[in-house]
């Protein structure tokens, strides 16, 4: 459909240590894959070892998630956010910025959170004592130097030895947060279980302590950034960004400190919707006045960024004298159009409308964009892993749109299975024993075994169909029911004959014992 859509993962399977390539894209993301995986591209499916230096690699617009209840509060959310950005976790925790409106906010939440203001000096606190957080003013902190910063410091007092415990530091070691420095800094994992609304709280905390929000005064450009030192937290940024549909470019920077380079990592965002729909979203505590000048400057802007880009080879087809009127007075014509190696999605869209193809409407009406590869880089080589996603077969890893590595095998199996056709499979890869064991944990899904698996307790109903893990069944790791489920169940009736037949044809690479060719 040209849509993004959410879907279960099947399986993960193990596929042996291989060479490893790195790719890298015109916004600065990377992945690392062996050289069989494959990525979408306008063409369709190709694998990593056949990309080149300018070829168009898919990724989502936006990755919204239906609306689900999460797991934190909104208060939460916003002191994670602050203390990612200008906090102090690594032996205590503490929040250092010379914004009193920041400091306000961040001290209202820790209140909400059930922690406790105290004033500097009045005492130590005792074992039995509620949370409490203590504002330094200006000067008061030892290293503020310049005396320009308010500094906050909030119990950490640790769940043991009969205390009572900071709820701000349980909740940092949950997300495995205490005791990280600057520069391990990054988005946990479990965060990301946050509500779509909350992103925007949290970005907006991110952005009120190392963001920017400026207007160029030659072209009045709204320029939003952020910066750290760390690269996986801008790697994350990045992500949090594609998620709520706002494009951004990542990169490596340098400035001047003291006298010397100082390098860190930044995150921009790149096209006027991206801008707008950031600050229609976002407005940074203690930057509201940058905030309504960026605004400003987008209502009355002549030169706007480039809109997300779209690659003109979908237009390949179009007869030349396609055209429509991007201004009252301009004919914008496919036959220009094709020439270039992209056209602004805006452009793209009206050259769909105006030519009623229905392969081009869904392609500028999905939610999948696009970008350019530069560069294809061998990684040495590591344990690799496939990972099966029924129905779709794709899924998104580092902002790239890749498909099932055991591809092959699926479709072996869906032939097979649910269509009724015989199948020849041969693998350079797996051996026959991995095969085997993919396609039993494959077949566990099945929808003909779904009150079985609610009778054994291996699926909730309602929900989804869930099989057996197949980590579990290669290392002789399942449950007593679970292997009945497998033996009493899956293997009998796959090779019942009920199916079409799936005939293995394995070899080792080493060996060469026959070929792709062959």
């Amino acid at each position: 459909t040209g849509c993004m859509t959410t879907a279960q993962v099947g399986h993960v399977f193990e596929n042996g240590i291989r060479p490893i390539l790195k790719v890298g894209s015109t916004s600065g993301r990377e992945i690392r894959v062996s050289g069989n995986h494959p990525f979408r591209t306008p063409q369709g499916w190709v694998n990593a070892e056949d990309l080149k230096k300018g070829d168009w690699l898919a990724i989502p617009s936006d990755l919204f998630t239906p609306p689900t209840i999460s797991p934190f509060t909104d208060d939460e959310v916003k002191v994670l956010g602050y203390l990612i950005g200008d906090g102090g976790v690594g032996t205590g925790i503490n929040l250092t910025n010379s914004s009193d409106r920041l400091c306000k906010d961040f001290t209202r939440s820790l209140e909400k959170m059930g922690i406790r203001s105290k004033k500097v000096g009045s005492g130590r606190k005792k074992l039995k004592d509620p949370p409490t957080f203590q504002i330094l003013e200006r000067g008061q902190c030892k290293s503020d130097k310049r005396k320009t910063n308010k500094t906050i410091r909030v119990s950490r007092a640790p769940d043991r030895n009969g205390c009572t415990p900071s709820p701000l530091r349980v909740l940092l070691e949950r997300l495995g947060m205490y005791g990280n420095m600057s520069a391990d800094k990054h988005i946990p994992g479990e965060l990301w279980a946050m509500s779509d609304e909350q992103v925007w709280l949290f970005l907006g905390a991110l952005w009120a302590t190392d963001g920017r929000v400026a207007v160029e005064e030659e072209n009045h450009r709204t320029r939003l950034s952020y910066a750290s030192i760390s690269r996986r937290l801008i790697v994350d940024v990045q992500a949090l960004l594609q998620r709520v549909g706002i494009p951004s470019d990542m990169g490596r920077a340098t400035t001047k400190y003291k006298g010397e380079d100082y390098h860190f990592w930044s995150v921009g965002i790149r096209t006027t919707e991206g801008v707008e729909r950031f600050l229609q979203h976002v407005i940074p505590v203690g930057k509201e006045v940058s905030h309504r000048a960026a605004v400003q400057a987008g209502k009355g802007a002549t030169r706007k960024y480039l809109g997300d880009r779209m690659p003109s080879w979908f237009l390949k087809d179009l007869p030349d004298n396609t055209r429509f009127k991007s201004t009252p007075h301009t004919w914008r014509y496919a036959k220009y159009a094709k020439r270039n190696t992209w056209v602004t999605r805006g452009h793209f869209a009206q050259f769909a409308r105006v030519s009623g193809d229905p392969a081009l409407l869904r392609v500028a009406q999905g939610n999948v964009g696009w970008e350019q590869v530069t560069s294809v880089t061998p990684d040495g080589e590591e344990m690799t892993y496939d990972l099966s996603v029924p129905g779709p077969c794709n899924f998104v890893a580092n902002g790239f749109i890749v498909h099932n590595s055991t591809l092959a095998l699926n479709w072996a199996y869906n032939q097979a299975v649910y269509m009724f056709h015989d199948v020849c499979f041969f693998s350079l890869e797996m051996p026959y024993v991995q095969c085997r064991r993919i396609l039993y944990a494959m077949h566990s899904m099945h929808g003909d075994f779904r009150d079985i698996r609610i009778r054994l307790g291996i699926q909730k109903d309602p929900g989804p169909n869930v099989g057996l893990d197949y980590g579990k069944i290669r290392d002789g790791a399942l449950s007593p029911l679970e292997k009945e489920f497998l033996y009493g169940y899956v293997v009998p009736d796959l090779n019942s004959g009920r199916y079409a037949k799936i005939h293995r044809e394995v070899a080792d690479p080493d060996k060469q014992d026959f070929t792709v060719a062959d």
